[in-house]
């Protein structure tokens, strides 16, 4: 133990010895160093340019945030004006198109508002497009010219103070000028009347256009699959719709001659499509709207788009046909002139559903409600009202009406539907929807 602790001691005297020797004096440097504190109005400028310099960085930013702004303001409005054009080219493109497409009545609406409404039933449709052009000639001649004249200025009556004429003696009165807040409020509203015009014109031609594609539906169908399988054959018509033009190009002292194939202008395009195809006219000009130079590298693309809107047409216009329901109805008519008892029953509440739902029935020579009529030949020969309310009117109940009246009208509903199927051998007979049947859908 005495050992240990000896040793021990022994350790603690080594460390004591063993203590590390620092040469102060090669750092008396160290304790001549001249400290001087930073005088107040040294502290202030100083912070006084470095807040400056952070103002300067802040201002310089702020301007730079407004003219990356103006420039963004100048980029949209670049933008905005560019897309205004091109939906404006667009619009006259697409315009410019339908009066090709459509019919006489179609290409007279562009002059006179209304006139395919007409032609194709519309005659309520019709008037007010006619109407609405005739009012706003005369508002411009009359008036509106004249609004349009003072937009610019206070007007061209100026005020003129009272005076005395020195030839006559006479008092004159003073004449009061334009009003500017007049004019201004006038012009305003002539301009906003010219855009709501140019919003009915442009409709009436959207009209003109779907009345004629309702009307003549199968040749645009027909347009659009020619306009398909055009594109699908495109190098069989290659070599008949373009040419091949040599170019000489130097290379190296040399002459190489390059072929570029060039197309030709439409209008042998389209001769090409009529005389030697034999295409309709209306397929030509559909076939005439493609882009030919994108046609050998993105036919496909192209096939789709066209199919696209082949598939479009039909699903908006072939509820338009009405081949079948014409038919129909004829047929139910004739069925009911074949068949004049069952059509009796029901008038009469005579029939099986009318006694399955307990009905007194009515003694002939009594005065009918047409309208209950209507309903029990409904449910007696399963038909819509219209149909019904067709057979109510052919008068089977009314004695006034003889037999050879009903004879001569059965053999007249024969002969015209016998002539409306041979008029329309493709089952097709598109009419556009009545002003009557557009206000009835709406109420």
């Amino acid at each position: 133990m005495n050992d240990k602790k000896n040793k021990a001691a022994g350790n603690d005297t080594d460390f004591e010895d063993k203590k590390p020797e620092i040469d102060f004096e090669s750092m008396s440097s160290l304790a001549n160093v001249d400290v001087k504190p930073i005088s107040k109005s040294t502290y202030f400028f100083r912070e006084l340019g470095s807040g400056l310099l952070k103002f300067g960085k802040w201002i310089l930013s702020f301007l730079f945030d407004i003219i990356k702004a103006l420039g963004n303001i100048f980029v949209f409005a670049y933008k905005g004006l560019k897309s205004l054009i091109l939906s404006i080219g667009r619009l006259f493109q697409k315009h410019i198109r339908h009066f090709q497409e459509v019919d006489g009545s179609g290409k007279a609406s562009y002059i006179l508002m209304g006139f395919s409404s007409i032609k194709n039933g519309q005659i309520v449709n019709g008037i007010m497009y006619m109407l609405s052009e005739i009012i706003f000639i005369v508002f411009m001649i009359f008036w509106g010219g004249n609004n349009l004249y003072k937009l610019g200025g206070p007007g061209y009556i100026t005020f003129q103070e009272a005076y005395i004429d020195p030839d006559s003696g006479l008092y004159v009165p003073a004449q009061m000028g334009d009003s500017s807040i007049k004019c201004l409020l006038y012009g305003l509203i002539t301009v906003i009347l010219i855009f709501v015009f140019i919003y009915v014109y442009l409709r009436n031609l959207n009209v003109a256009s779907d009345n004629d594609k309702i009307t003549y539906g199968l040749r645009y169908a027909q347009a659009y699959e020619d306009k398909i399988a055009f594109v699908k054959n495109l190098p069989s018509h290659l070599d008949s719709i373009s040419t091949t033009r040599e170019v000489k190009v130097n290379k190296n002292g040399e002459e190489v001659l390059l072929s570029k194939r060039v197309y030709y202008s439409k209008s042998i395009i389209k001769q090409y499509l009529q005389k030697e195809r034999g295409l309709d006219k209306l397929s030509v000009l559909f076939i005439s709207y493609l882009p030919f130079r994108l046609l050998e590298t993105k036919s496909d693309e192209i096939v789709e788009e066209i199919a696209f809107e082949l598939n479009k047409f039909h699903q908006k216009y072939d509820r338009f046909n009405d081949y079948d329901d014409v038919n129909n109805k004829v047929r139910h008519l004739l069925f009911a002139y074949e068949n004049p008892d069952l059509v009796l029953d029901a008038i009469y509440a005579r029939d099986k559903l009318s006694q399955k739902n307990n009905l007194t029935p009515i003694e002939p020579g009594t005065k009918l409600n047409k309208k209950e009529a209507v309903t029990r030949i409904v449910g007696a020969f399963e038909v819509k009202a219209e149909v019904a309310k067709m057979i109510f009117d052919i008068g089977l109940h009314d004695p006034k009406i003889t037999p050879e009246e009903h004879r001569r009208d059965y053999d007249r509903l024969q002969i015209r539907l016998k002539r409306f199927n041979e008029m329309y051998p493709e089952k097709y007979h598109g009419r556009a929807t009545p002003f009557v049947k557009q206000a009835g859908a709406l109420l």
